[in-house]
């Protein structure tokens, strides 16, 4: 493997605060929220359920090719935006792709169930009964003939080669929260192997289908409804009781820093480092005692990196098993000496595999920016949690950041990035 240095040449997000990754940023800075009250009738009968969905999307300015417009569920849709500005911001839009890297993070199966509900009313008998016959007969019918290819994973991937005929090397990644990190990860190895110049990485994921609301409601993960929906998420806080569901996607144009240099392209920061880890006891079992998983990731991408981390971006989901695991992180590897602490939650809620891609972009854009995002609503934070939050946007220079993402323990990664020397 070469020592190429990765940078990051191109940014796009779209996202429950702003369709582009500007304006994203700059509602992010200014502390904004897009938690609000989950509606329509076919949760008449759920408790209070908050949600940040995204905004404003227009599929026709969004998604120029007109078969994908008419395909894509929303999120793939949210992928090929993102990779758009991306490519835009970074002077490669309509640049030749065909050797040009893809590794996207995803949700394992968008599928939208309402789409067997006429096939199954088909399938009811006079006496209220379910007729498998009546199904074969009928209901198969009714059931939209592209429902599979429209919930398969690697849409969004397929869609944005497609879209910009972008034909290199790839992967789609479905491992959970950590799968956008897991993408970056993939993506600078590609280029420092010399497989590629120039990557498209980053994660999409919609958490706001029926059966993924159902599955975090039931499992307690979600925050209670308060009064002022977009003050419920609160990391660290004495109040924390979870999370809002959320959506979007984010992409960063990742490529070989000669390359940039030849063509005269200047970067948002490089790649520095990274560390993966897994702890397959808790998968078997999740009341297995922490064995510090996410530590060592951390420690893993620290490992080479000499310069102290000036910002770190945490997952934030505001539930006691989840703030203890950073918080323990953090202790052993900092003690109380360390970086600062933000985290999106509050503004952004939980997005799946998409959290931790965006937590990369607002890195990168911090130290662009020499302004570091704050961590809202955690306005009484627990003695225990020994580090520096972030309340309030902060004007500093960024030069070294950590992001890091956990799935409950069982799978972790972590990546150092930093500001460039031009």
């Amino acid at each position: 493997m070469s020592n190429a240095r990765v940078w990051v040449t191109g940014i796009g997000a779209v996202s429950p605060l702003a369709c582009d990754s500007a304006r994203h940023f700059d509602r992010l800075l200014s502390g904004d929220s897009a938690v609000e009250q989950l509606g329509g009738w076919q949760y008449r009968n759920y408790p209070p359920i908050l949600q940040a969905r995204v905004t404003g999307f227009d599929r026709r300015e969004m998604i120029p090719d007109r078969m994908l417009r008419k395909l894509l569920s929303p999120s793939p849709g949210y992928a090929v935006a993102a990779a758009t500005e991306a490519l835009r911001d970074s002077q490669l839009l309509h640049s030749d792709l065909k050797k040009c890297g893809l590794y996207a993070g995803s949700v394992c199966l968008e599928a939208n169930p309402d789409a067997f509900i006429p096939a199954l009313r088909e399938a009811v008998d006079d006496a209220g009964n379910v007729s498998l016959d009546r199904f074969a007969r009928n209901g198969m019918k009714l059931i939209d003939p592209l429902f599979l290819v429209r919930s398969l994973p690697n849409a969004g991937l397929c869609s944005i080669a497609i879209q910009h005929q972008v034909l290199g090397p790839n992967a789609n990644l479905t491992n959970g929260p950590v799968s956008g990190l897991q993408a970056v990860i993939a993506a600078t190895e590609a280029i420092r192997r010399g497989d590629a110049e120039i990557a498209l990485a980053g994660a999409y994921d919609s958490l706001l289908q029926m059966d993924c609301i159902v599955d975090h409601l039931l499992s307690g993960r979600l925050a209670a409804a308060a009064d002022a929906p977009s003050r419920a998420c609160r990391p660290f806080d004495r109040a924390r009781s979870g999370y809002a569901l959320s959506e979007g996607a984010s992409f960063l144009l990742l490529e070989n820093s000669e390359h940039a240099l030849r063509r005269g392209q200047t970067a948002y920061g490089e790649i520095l480092s990274y560390g993966e880890s897994a702890s397959p006891g808790r998968l078997l079992d999740p009341n297995e005692k922490e064995d510090g998983a996410l530590e060592h990731a951390a420690r893993l991408s620290l490992a080479h990196e000499p310069n102290p981390i000036d910002l770190l971006f945490m997952d934030g989901l505001a539930l006691e098993a989840d703030d203890d695991r950073e918080a323990a992180a953090y202790a052993n590897l900092f003690g109380k000496s360390g970086p600062a602490v933000t985290a999106a939650t509050g503004a952004l809620g939980f997005a799946g595999a998409a959290t931790a891609s965006f937590a990369l972009a607002h890195a990168f854009l911090a130290m662009r920016r020499h302004m570091a995002p704050p961590l809202i609503n955690c306005e009484g934070p627990l003695p225990r949690y020994d580090f520096r939050i972030l309340h309030r946007a902060s004007p500093a220079p960024v030069r070294r950041a950590m992001v890091w993402s956990s799935d409950r323990g069982i799978k972790n990664a972590a990546l150092v990035v930093g500001n460039v020397e031009q």
